[in-house]
């Protein structure tokens, strides 16, 4: 048993609507974990401090004014628990995931797919077309990898040039800004 199922029979223990077969379990497990066996000694003594006050209740009509207040509450119909942009993220998020799941399947299994495509007397004419688009899209991914890491090395020359700029920027910027606050004092 999960210390989760546990929690709930310790509460079920305190209520007193626990019976035989799940204090043997609650039992068992308690002997077993020290974290729960902790919680159950601190909630015993709890339910052994409450038992010793005397002369407290609550008064006469309690229930019934609580119960009197939750019906009063407003009622949450399910369809009001998500607005209708929380449904749309979800719808389309979701749609996203199915779309994207569908086709890394079709990339992974590609060849695969195009093998038993071409042994299909329909799409014989077709495999061939799609597996010189397959190789042609292959060809043009691998030149796209090639030109962003060049645009990537380019960027990073730029940057680390433009770093020493921006700083002797800043710093004669500072400079100026200290002549100026001078000049003000005088």
């Amino acid at each position: 048993m999960n210390c989760e199922k546990a929690d709930l029979l310790i509460m079920k223990y305190m209520d007193g609507e626990i019976n035989i077969s799940e204090a043997k379990l609650l039992n068992s497990h308690l002997l077993g974990c020290k974290e729960c066996k902790e919680g159950f000694k601190i909630y015993d003594l709890l339910l052994l401090d409450m038992e010793e006050l005397d002369g407290v209740e609550a008064p006469y009509d309690f229930e019934k004014a609580v119960m009197v207040k939750i019906t009063s509450l407003p009622k949450v119909e399910k369809n009001q628990l998500y607005s209708r942009r929380d449904k749309l993220k979800l719808i389309f998020g979701g749609g996203f995931v199915s779309f994207l799941s569908v086709g890394m399947v079709l990339v992974n299994n590609r060849e695969a797919l195009i093998e038993n495509l071409a042994k299909h007397p329909v799409f014989t004419e077709y495999t061939k077309e799609l597996a010189y688009l397959c190789s042609a899209v292959e060809e043009h991914t691998q030149n796209l990898i090639l030109f962003t890491g060049r645009v990537i090395q380019n960027t990073e020359v730029i940057l680390g040039a433009g770093a020493g700029i921006i700083s002797w920027g800043i710093v004669g910027l500072c400079i100026l800004q200290i002549i100026l606050v001078k000049q003000r004092q005088r």
